[in-house]
């Protein structure tokens, strides 16, 4: 702000320090004085305000950098963040097309084992079919084989006997004559009862022997 022009009353009220009056010189010096006075302190003053809106700018550019770092350190934290992410899925895609894969083997084999187990009852069946019907041809043949034996009680044992002759003997003396060669088999028979012969099985080629002598 310029400086106010002095009236000539405060000219003259103007005094030395001895108290005389001062001349217009010494006024326009002390006048310049002031001045200069004033422009250092209006040029502080613009040093100062130029020191704070420095700072502020440096306030404003601080601020703005640590947002920008954040944002960047963020944008990297994310990314990261995303990267490790995608990884860990990958992992866990593989290790469920391992697992996908292991079960598909799975039940391959699990549907090999039906197939073999299916095979292994119908042999099964066909076994018990095959079984039963042996069996039932087998019994139809010991009722048939039985039509053509007779069995024999209380025939005396002895050592080195010849069972046939005995039977032959005994048939005849039922008033049988049996030829030797319609006796298909003959034998006597496990018994437990040591206090009796053991009975004996004549087993006939023709029926019609065994209705002879019964």
């Amino acid at each position: 702000m310029p400086p106010s022009r002095r009236s000539e009353k405060d000219k003259d009220k103007e005094v030395n320090p001895d108290g005389s009056k001062a001349t217009d010189s010494q006024t326009s010096n002390d006048s310049g004085k002031g001045t200069c006075i004033c422009y250092e302190e209006l040029s502080t003053i613009r040093q100062t305000l130029d020191s704070l809106s420095k700072l502020a700018d440096i306030e404003s550019m601080v601020q703005v950098a640590v947002t920008t770092i954040m944002n960047t350190l963020s944008e990297q934290l994310k990314l990261e963040i995303s990267h490790l992410i995608k990884q860990e899925m990958e992992k866990f895609d593989a290790k469920l097309n391992e697992l996908a894969k292991d079960k598909d083997k799975l039940q391959a084999e699990v549907n090999n084992q039906k197939l073999n187990m299916k095979e292994m009852n119908d042999r099964l069946e066909t076994c018990i079919k095959n079984t039963n019907i042996a069996t039932q041809m087998a019994n139809r043949n010991e009722q048939y084989s039985r039509k053509r034996n007779v069995k024999l009680l209380g025939i005396p044992e002895e050592k080195d006997e010849t069972v046939l002759d005995k039977v032959i003997d005994l048939f005849k003396g039922l008033g049988e004559d049996i030829d030797p060669n319609d006796v298909q088999a003959i034998h006597r028979l496990p018994s437990q009862d040591k206090s009796q012969p053991r009975p004996v099985l004549v087993k006939f080629f023709y029926s019609d022997n065994k209705l002879r002598v019964i």
